[in-house]
């Protein structure tokens, strides 16, 4: 049973990015819960700068800021797993099993053509502004 457990901690640890500093940001002095996250420059192991996406199809999708801040932790971004992430219907609704991407103004949208995506909606977004998704960051062909 603890190595059940162990396992289970590190799968989790191995989801999230912790931010120990306050990234550089482009678009917004701060993130909030369910925004899409980018990296400016592509590289965030040699200078860490986080931004809300602004780009549809982003291929330096970090993953979603979780709404968790700690002392210790300043900010949790999910690269995998399930999240709440903000979502525009400017490209239509999602239903459950769709794919979404990154949109503009830290949120996420529908993906019909081939590009990098967030991951899969667990949930239709009709009338909603935040949508259950699984985070998987991948190139898909449509």
């Amino acid at each position: 049973m603890k190595k059940i457990l162990l396992l289970f901690a590190i799968g989790m640890v191995s989801t999230i990015v912790f931010s120990q500093q306050s990234p550089t940001m482009r678009n917004n002095p701060t993130f909030s819960k369910g925004d899409v996250v980018c990296s400016t420059t592509g590289d965030l192991i040699n200078d860490g700068e986080l931004s809300i996406s602004n780009t549809p199809y982003d291929e330096h999708i970090v993953g979603v800021y979780s709404g968790v801040t700690s002392v210790a932790v300043k900010r949790i971004f999910l690269t995998e797993g399930i999240a709440d992430v903000k979502f525009d219907h400017s490209s239509g609704d999602v239903k459950k099993g769709d794919w979404v991407t990154s949109g503009s103004s830290g949120k996420a949208i529908k993906a019909s053509q081939n590009g990098f995506v967030l991951g899969v909606a667990l949930e239709s977004s009709e009338g909603k502004d935040m949508v259950k998704i699984r985070v998987m960051i991948q190139y898909v062909k449509q």
